[in-house]
């Protein structure tokens, strides 16, 4: 997956800072695989 840096900056410039989590592992049931990343 992709995203555009522009829409990035221009987000964090009217919201302010963002965070990469990851996820490193999981345990029973979740909703997202390990290696999985998002901008929060």
């Amino acid at each position: 997956m992709s995203f555009d840096r522009d829409a990035l900056a221009a987000h964090i410039a009217a919201h302010g800072p963002v965070v990469r989590v990851l996820v490193a592992a999981t345990a029973g049931s979740a909703p997202r695989d390990p290696g999985t990343a998002m901008l929060v």
